[in-house]
């Protein structure tokens, strides 16, 4: 067998056990794998490994099978364990590859995949059979003890053994190559430690990539910022202020820091988008989420009564008051259409296509659609009594409304002849029980009356607003709950632990909308106010920065140090919310 040329390099004997079959399979694929570095001295090639479940045909004797594979192959890899030596076919193995190799060790290579060797090697391959002359002359075989030489891979756990085998397996691999194994493993060390290198190069030219592309996204971010602001210039110049406004919204979108932008939309709010401007200048105003004439157009200005209440979402009507109660309903260009009397106070918040009134006296609520010339009055039930003179409502999708006295939220179906109360909800299960106050000089007031609904009335805003004092001072923290409105289903709860809300927006498709935070009384440990967008579930999509309102009640701040009046300050807070939806719908949007 000495000069034969051999099929396999070597044939890995184990017993079928889920370890040593793992064991086996993977020391096959170590060897079988790319284990010489190129540029090693030593020619270059592929280990190839029998192993029973890879090698042996179906069909065939097994037993001459195995004695087949055994004179193909150069070396016998033993994995070796505590029951291996009871393994018939392991142990027939063995001695078959002693008998053809003339009972010589230097071919069988041990894997122990147990501590012991004294335990678990088997007898035959602890000794060997040498030739010894006698004093007469005669040649006999003696049988010599001999400790072979073996892997150890065994630990505490098959993890760990796997791991070991990573790197025992080159002790295996060395005389299957034909070198040393410290030579060996200093060539795998080097070849391992390259492909380290290399791997690290590449993962820095990639970095290298995604900083050089996203500096270039940066800058062609910057130059379309750019480009919307000029626009926005463009847009100003001929008096286009809404598209104006957009542009701007686009350009601090792509470039939040960009001052000219932030600058731009501020003196356009300042100067064109609010309620009242000089003389000389038309008068334009925001309601809802439209920019409209504030004074009716059929009245002087200098004597006009009547004032833009409210516009339905779709901008074709529009509701004019004054302050004795009476209405005017007119179309989108302000032509008048019909008068609404003696309905009592009109909710200055857009609802889904109609208005809502309250007579306070007789308690009725009056649901007006302009669209359908149709309305119905919901008489407010005497045993609802609320600690508030006057409770708010809100007309919902599907001829439905609801009403909220503070304590309770009631959902009614309209009809002609009769309302019928199809669900209550209480606000202390959506907002929890007031907080007692503890100390004399303590005191809470809590405000959960404030209600808003989207265009279709698909979405209702609840806020709660609790206020705490004690002596001068005063913090304020905020509560707005989200509902969907066909089965009343409680989306979302935002909390905010620092100002207090003082209105929702919707954009006009219902999927964004706007919570607009102000604190705006000098006793406030947190004065000031910003805006948020958040999507119809209630994930956050954007923020403005925290502003510092103008605090009327500071006496010593004189008019000429302050940029707008008091009037100005809250319509342009009103403003913001159309600054925040318009940069919103423009880009999460598109």
């Amino acid at each position: 067998m000495e000069n034969c040329t051999y099929k396999y390099d070597a044939f890995i004997s184990y017993r079928h056990h889920p370890k040593d079959m793992k064991v086996a399979k993977k020391l096959q694929n170590l060897l079988e794998g790319d284990i010489i570095p190129a540029q090693s001295g030593i020619k270059k090639r592929r280990l190839r490994i029998c192993r029973d479940e890879n090698e042996f045909s179906v069909g065939s004797s097994l037993a001459e099978e195995i004695r087949v594979k055994l004179r193909e192959s150069k070396f016998l890899i033993f994995i070796c364990g505590s029951k291996t030596k009871e393994s018939k076919y392991c142990m027939d193995e063995v001695r078959y590859f002693r008998e053809i190799h003339n009972g010589r060790l230097d071919r069988m290579l041990i894997l122990l995949v147990e501590d012991d060797p004294d335990k678990v090697l088997p007898e035959e391959l602890t000794y060997e059979m040498r030739e010894i002359q006698k004093p007469d002359g005669s040649i006999c075989l003696e049988k010599h003890s001999v400790e072979p030489l073996y892997c150890n891979i065994w630990a505490e756990s098959e993890k760990e053994s796997m791991r070991l085998l990573k790197n025992e397996f080159l002790r295996i691999a060395a005389p299957l190559l034909g070198c040393g194994y410290d030579d060996l493993f200093q060539r795998y060390l080097k070849r391992r430690m390259k492909r380290r290198v290399t791997g690290m190069a590449v993962c820095m030219a990639v970095i290298s990539i995604i900083g050089v592309l996203s500096y270039a996204a940066w800058v062609s971010r910057r130059a379309q910022a750019l480009v919307y602001e000029y626009t926005a210039k463009d847009c100003v110049e001929k008096r286009e202020w809404s598209q104006a406004l957009m542009y701007y919204g686009k350009a601090l979108e792509l470039d939040p820091a960009r001052k000219s932008s932030q600058m731009g939309a501020m003196i356009l709010l300042q100067q064109h988008i609010w309620p009242y401007l000089e003389a000389e200048e038309e008068c334009m105003g925001i309601c809802g989420n439209r920019i409209y004439p504030v004074f009716y157009q059929g009245e002087d200005r200098e004597s006009c009564e009547h004032s833009c209440v409210s516009v339905t979402p779709s901008g074709n009507y529009m509701l004019w008051g004054n302050l004795r109660g009476d209405y005017i309903v007119t179309n989108g260009e302000g032509e008048p259409l019909y008068t609404l009397d003696g309905k009592g106070s009109a909710g200055n918040d857009g609802t889904a296509s109609g208005w809502v009134f309250y007579d306070s006296g007789d308690k009725v609520f009056t649901f007006h659609w302009p669209e359908r010339q149709q309305e119905y009055e919901l008489h407010w039930p005497k045993e609802c009594s609320s600690p508030l003179e006057h409770p708010s409502a809100c007309i919902l999708a599907g001829m439905q409304a609801v009403v909220n006295d503070n304590q309770n939220l009631y959902v009614y179906e309209l009809g002609v002849h009769t309302n019928q109360e199809i669900m209550r909800i209480s606000l202390d299960s959506i907002f929890g029980k007031r907080p007692a106050v503890s100390g004399e000089e303590e005191w809470e007031e809590t405000d959960r009356q404030e209600m808003w609904s989207s265009a279709d009335g698909r979405i209702l805003a609840v806020s709660e607003v609790m206020v705490r004092g004690e002596n001068r001072n005063m913090t304020v923290c905020s509560k707005t709950a989200l509902f969907d409105t066909e089965e009343m289903e409680l989306l979302a709860v935002i909390a905010n632990d620092q100002y207090a809300l003082e209105k929702v927006v919707f954009s006009e498709d219902g999927e964004y909308f706007s919570l607009l935070y102000n604190n705006n009384i000098s006793n406030f440990v947190a004065p000031g106010g910003l805006a948020y967008v958040y999507t119809r579930d209630g994930k956050e999509a954007m923020r403005t920065d925290d502003y510092l309102p103008w605090d009327p009640m500071v006496q010593n701040v004189a008019d000429n140090h302050c940029p707008f009046s008091i009037e100005r300050w809250w319509l342009f807070f009103y403003s913001l919310s159309y600054l925040t939806l318009t940069v919103n719908q423009g880009f999460l949007d598109n």
